[in-house]
């Protein structure tokens, strides 16, 4: 028998083989989604230093880590989820500096419409009323056995 010179395969008892491999999903979608460190995800969703320490070289779940990195960074989600992260960031600081006193009035109209957008705050327009134009129509359902509808036309005074 000859000396291996790799390093020794980690060990998995029975009892912690379910543990590793039955992981939650979204606890690997957080660990993907390069937010934060895994020291600062698993403690959440009760890992020990023991299991971060294996977790750090478990080949299977750095595997399933990378699968789902990959497909969040095909997808774009990775790049609008840290754009969502750092405008969240930001967008206190700017609210702040927009109430200095020094900020002019035009400043802070900018601001508000741009806040206003974000947090979905924008008067909403009616779509189908819009596309049905100036006219109304009447719809009357009586149970029971329904005529054929009729259109009655209403000419205006300008003949149309």
């Amino acid at each position: 028998m000859t000396a291996s010179t790799s390093t020794p395969a980690l060990k998995i008892n029975a009892g912690m083989a379910s543990k590793y491999l039955d992981m939650d999903p979204k606890f690997i979608l957080e660990c993907a989604t390069g937010l934060e460190e895994l020291e600062d995800i698993a403690p959440r969703w009760g890992y020990s230093d023991e299991d971060i320490k294996f977790l750090s070289t478990f080949k299977p779940f750095l595997v399933e880590v990378d699968k789902v990195k990959s497909e969040l960074y095909k997808s774009g989600k990775t790049f609008r989820l840290k754009a969502g992260v750092m405008a969240d960031n930001i967008l206190e600081k700017v609210f702040e500096d927009a109430l200095h006193d020094d900020v002019g009035i035009n400043t802070r109209i900018e601001v508000l419409k741009v806040l206003s957008k974000l947090g979905d705050l924008e008067p909403k327009q009616n779509n189908a009323a819009a596309a049905q134009g100036s006219g109304f129509s009447i719809n009357i359902n009586l149970s029971g056995v329904q005529p054929a509808p009729q259109v009655i036309e209403v000419k205006s005074d300008d003949g149309h």
